[in-house]
């Protein structure tokens, strides 16, 4: 007998709306599951030359390319496993996948491999701030690791340049995409919520075509830091 394809659930967001940390309660609940994050791809991603132009012109998916991302979460619809390029950590095989994304159906080759999306639109100024806060910490805990003493130069560009960039064409592209996605997905989250509010919702709406752990099962993860 022919196995079931995995069965993939999508997460859709921008950047701060909560995606990983929704991913890890999913991947915990979840019996036989694994993961895989958009962003462990970044190094592989084949971006349009002219971003701003791009964006400002409606954000055509189709001129975004990134083979090895798309060649590996078809492996794993399949039943296979592949190494995660950032981490090297063998994903899958798994009954089901769950996967970070910005873009849920509304990109052609995700589309066709992805069985239920969950789209998280969570205000952009939310969003915003946690990722400000986000690498603000990143930079700190980085500095303090390497030299002992925090470069606050360095911050202050980085957020400087991140906030530029937004305000030039990033909110836009997340608008865009966030929207659309919005507008073709299984279920939209638009509260502001703690994550395990979020799984309540999803679990929910997926109801009984995923297995899920009981209770007993179920890894207390740690507190986000």
């Amino acid at each position: 007998m022919k196995q079931k394809d995995t069965f993939i659930i999508a997460l859709s967001g921008p950047s701060g709306s909560g995606k990983t940390e929704v991913l890890k309660l999913l991947v915990n609940a979840i019996a036989d599951s694994d993961s895989i994050r958009f962003d462990d791809y970044d190094h592989l991603h084949q971006w349009p030359s002219d971003v701003k132009a791009w964006v400002k012109n409606g954000v055509d998916l189709s001129q975004f390319r990134s083979p090895q991302f798309f060649l590996d979460l078809a492996e794993l619809k399949r039943g296979g496993q592949v190494q995660n390029p950032f981490s090297h950590r063998t994903v899958g095989p798994a009954k089901v996948l769950v996967v970070e994304t910005f873009f849920g159906r509304n990109q052609p080759d995700l589309a066709r491999l992805v069985d239920f999306v969950v789209c998280l639109s969570i205000p952009l100024e939310v969003c915003i701030a946690r990722r400000i806060l986000r690498d603000i910490k990143g930079i700190a805990t980085q500095d303090q690791k390497e030299s002992g003493k925090i470069d606050h130069k360095r911050i202050v560009e980085h957020v400087e340049s991140y906030c530029s960039r937004y305000l030039e064409y990033t909110r836009d592209y997340y608008f865009r995409c966030c929207s659309t996605a919005a507008a073709h997905c299984d279920l939209e989250l638009t509260e502001i919520e703690a994550p395990q509010e979020y799984l309540r919702e999803v679990k929910a709406a997926l109801g009984n075509r995923v297995r899920w752990k009981a209770p007993q099962q179920v890894a207390t993860l740690p507190d986000k830091e």
